[in-house]
């Protein structure tokens, strides 16, 4: 034990010319902490810190409410409630701006209840109709762990194939430029294999 921590201290060391701090939670990803001095015109003593920028949209209460009012119950849904669901979301997407977050989690719930190719469908309807521009820039109005919580309803409501399903959906969602690839996703995954 005491010989594995040497040599990860020696990898440490030979990885990192900055300082760098882990804080570790067993239930929870590790998180680093950065810091680095900063070029020769400040002072030694100042380092740089990592800030994350506010996410740069905003969600019209009306049409989130509306929203949750059509996603209610989606986990005991039958196929004809998905399709009246699904149905209910391209009427209010004509209606309102609707955020990708909201496209981002119908999918995941018509992939469980009807399966990836209608999820796809809910996917590629709103990436045609709502906000490409923005996402083309990385300003997708979707979170990471929105994205996290769909890859995860996937594998816990699908048993068959969750996987594969799961990969195809998270690949599109990366395609259509919703998310990036993320740590925390990939984590779903080997989480998932790992149960296997």
């Amino acid at each position: 034990m005491t010989w594995n921590m040497m040599k990860f201290n020696e990898i440490i060391k030979i990885s990192f010319l900055s300082r760098c701090s882990i804080l570790a939670n067993i239930r929870y990803t590790s998180v680093i902490h950065f810091e680095r001095n900063v070029s020769s015109q400040t002072s030694p003593n100042e380092t740089t810190r990592v800030r994350w920028r506010k996410r740069s949209w905003s969600v019209d209460p009306v049409v989130k409410d509306t929203f949750n009012d059509i996603i209610k119950g989606c986990r005991s849904f039958t196929a004809a409630e998905t399709q009246r669901a699904v149905n209910q979301f391209n009427d209010l997407t004509t209606k309102a701006k609707v955020s990708d977050y909201m496209a981002v989690k119908m999918a995941s719930v018509v992939t469980t209840h009807l399966g990836w190719k209608e999820g796809e469908k809910v996917l590629e309807m709103h990436y045609m109709s709502h906000g490409a521009g923005l996402r083309f820039a990385g300003e997708a109005s979707v979170m990471d762990e929105q994205v996290e919580g769909a890859v995860r309803r996937i594998f816990d409501n699908i048993n068959e194939d969750a996987y594969k399903i799961a990969r195809q959906f998270y690949c599109r969602l990366i395609d259509l430029k919703f998310c990036k690839v993320k740590d925390c996703v990939f984590r779903i995954f080997i989480q998932g294999l790992l149960k296997k």
